[in-house]
């Protein structure tokens, strides 16, 4: 049977990033390294341009291997025996893991970003300041926050959007009474991350096109610190990723489901808020340390 709600959020999670990416667009830059630009003049006679790159492009063999991976997970632990059958793993409505999804899937696309850069000899990033893949998977973030968006909204599909009975709210197929829309609130937080994001990203030394084309872009030190590029990717990725986890953390409290207490996914996302949230604070104390016993930098900004 063809399950026709999960296949409109497929769409949607292709559709919704494909079409804001014609304002938030993703763009592959060459390499500010003058051995890297010298090369490029003499095989093609001038430094290339920044070329746009598609964000469903990036992640459609990163989604696919988290859902795998997801799904795999969810069987391994409610009926291991499930695994040796492939019909079983099919079925992806009868349950997938966020978190291990999630981590899998941003593994594959930071594989594929490396390898990307690898092959290139370091000369391309999705960044116009550096060649890290950490500040390269921060320029996807807001996008595939948008991506995730775009399937809890579509959750009046598959019947997963209801929450506790309210006065204003959608009425289920068979019943009197309305209930809060729980996923589209869930959508709208998660859209909402993603503009704090993008507005982040946009004045972020390390992501900013404006400041890569300034003098001080190239005055940066190579070292990784607490102003680097590679930690203010960090923490960017560490406060949408703790975002999901609270949105779904609150979430979860008014979606329905059977016996009491929390249920497992629901004290995965917990437990993700408060991990990333305690990773978050340190990274931000040494950020304001490292900014009082570097005076200069400071008067300098």
């Amino acid at each position: 049977m063809i399950d026709f709600g999960l296949m409109l959020s497929m769409v949607a999670v292709i559709l919704t990033p494909t079409l804001m990416g014609r304002w938030w667009p993703l763009r592959r830059y060459p390499s500010t390294d003058p051995s890297v630009q010298a090369r490029n003049e003499e095989t093609v006679g001038a430094a290339p341009a920044p070329q746009l790159v598609s964000f469903l492009d990036l992640i459609i063999v990163p989604v696919l291997v988290g859902v795998l991976v997801g799904r795999l997970f969810t069987l391994a632990i409610e009926d291991p025996s499930s695994l040796t059958a492939v019909a079983n793993i099919m079925i992806i409505r009868s349950g997938v893991e966020f978190w291990p999804g999630l981590v899998a899937g941003t593994a594959t696309l930071a594989f594929s970003l490396h390898r990307e850069a690898s092959l290139s000899r370091g000369a391309t990033s999705l960044s116009p300041r550096s060649r890290s893949v950490v500040v390269s998977l921060a320029a996807t973030g807001p996008l595939a926050l948008i991506a995730y968006a775009g399937y809890e909204a579509t959750c009046v599909f598959r019947d997963g959007c209801f929450g506790p009975v309210s006065p204003i709210g959608l009425r289920p197929r068979g019943l009197a009474t309305t209930m809060l829309p729980v996923g589209w609130l869930v959508a709208l937080a998660v859209v909402a991350v993603a503009f704090s994001i993008q507005r982040r990203n946009a004045a972020a030394p390390a992501l900013s096109e404006s400041s890569a084309r300034s003098p001080q872009a190239h005055a940066r030190s190579p070292q990784v610190h607490a102003h680097s590029p590679q930690a203010q990717a960090i923490i960017t990725m560490l406060y949408g990723v703790g975002a999901v986890a609270v949105i779904r953390s609150v979430a979860s409290f008014w979606l329905p489901h059977t016996g009491g207490g929390v249920t497992r996914q629901h004290a995965t996302s917990i437990g993700v808020a408060a991990a990333t949230g305690i990773v978050l604070v340190v990274m931000l104390m040494l950020r304001v340390g490292d900014k009082a016993t570097r005076p200069e930098e400071s008067n300098e900004a």
